[in-house]
């Protein structure tokens, strides 16, 4: 009878708990004309009611459990006013995977509410904690005015422009960064232009991977590198594709609204994408390390993009420039401009 009427009471508790979740993001948003809201996989249905019951104004997304499919999906929709995170720690991936993929596709002053979160203050590493001690630390030196490691970017970007607070037994995440970029990899983006994200632009063609030259006969010395020269070359299809009203700045970086594009990238299928340009803010974005001015030429036509990011170094042509030559003629159309 005892657990019968705990189990009433836990029951009669839920509702009220997903209310508050929804009062707290009204509150948040209170000044938001059209909220958009994106709620982690995998979500209590009475949570995304109660969201849509106090906000109903607001789109509300339910968002996907696979890592990749719901970044994409946020690269096209984003970003977002509020992301409410009510996963449990030991879901598909843990809850600081998910603040690292998901957070920064936040908007500056938005709301990253993760419900119940308040003992992940100073609470079980595998948590949020480190992320929180780390924005409890206060402010290093400024995000971009040196080159760093990916790991000082990604700490100094916690540090200087997230802030935490608690309401109630909530925890809510912010942060200030107005011109935060989505990377969506090489491999990634061809799904992304046929989800409907640039739609803009265009895939002309896929051109298959042709058999790989055999390795050098050469000798390397007086030591090795670490990773050998004469190592196996991996093969790759390779997109051709049409984009369309991008920004171009100097040293390869290609940018179209808050997505980087992957032509950015000298090595754009490799796990860790750096840019001496760029500053991760996280594994999947970055801010310009040098603002991107709103005032910019237009250049009519069609261009080829030759540009890469060590200009003035006579290897780096050879491999990263003459390497994209072969667009220059491509389907009978000669493209006479470069970029």
């Amino acid at each position: 009878m005892l657990s019968r009427l705990v189990g009433l009471l836990r029951t009669r508790r839920r509702p009220s708990r997903h209310r508050d979740v929804a009062e707290l993001l009204g509150s948040c948003l209170s000044a938001a004309n059209a909220p958009l809201v994106g709620v982690q996989q995998p979500a209590s249905l009475r949570t995304v009611a109660a969201v849509r019951a106090v906000l109903p104004a607001a789109e509300v997304v339910e968002l996907p459990v696979d890592s990749t499919e719901r970044h994409l999906l946020m690269a096209r929709c984003g970003p977002f006013d509020a992301i409410v995170d009510v996963g449990g720690q030991k879901g598909q991936e843990g809850r600081r995977r998910r603040f690292e993929d998901t957070f920064w596709h936040l908007m500056p002053g938005g709301a990253y509410v993760v419900p119940g979160g308040a003992p992940e203050v100073g609470g079980s590493p595998e948590g949020l904690a480190p992320v929180l001690a780390e924005v409890a630390s206060g402010p290093g030196e400024p995000l971009r005015a040196t080159r760093k490691k990916s790991r000082e970017y990604i700490r100094l970007a916690l540090r200087n422009h997230v802030r935490h607070r608690l309401v109630g037994d909530h925890l809510v995440l912010t942060h200030d960064l107005p011109d935060v970029l989505v990377k969506v990899r090489e491999e990634d983006y061809n799904a992304f232009l046929g989800s409907g994200g640039g739609p803009r632009h265009r895939l002309l063609e896929l051109v298959a991977a042709g058999d790989p030259p055999p390795a050098p006969s050469f000798r390397e010395g007086p030591n090795r590198r670490p990773r050998r020269m004469d190592r196996p070359i991996d093969s790759s299809v390779l997109s051709l594709r049409d984009y369309r009203d991008v920004v171009v700045e100097p040293r390869q970086v290609v940018v179209d609204g808050r997505v980087l594009l992957p032509d950015t990238y000298r090595h754009n299928r490799s796990a860790l994408q750096r840019h001496h340009a760029l500053a991760d803010v996280a594994p999947r974005f970055v801010v310009p390390r040098a603002p991107i001015g709103s005032d910019l030429p237009r250049l009519s036509g069609t261009y080829v993009h030759l540009d890469n990011e060590s200009r003035g170094h006579f290897g780096h042509v050879l491999t990263e420039t003459l390497s994209r030559m072969w667009t220059w003629e491509k389907d009978g159309q000669s493209y006479l401009k470069m970029l």
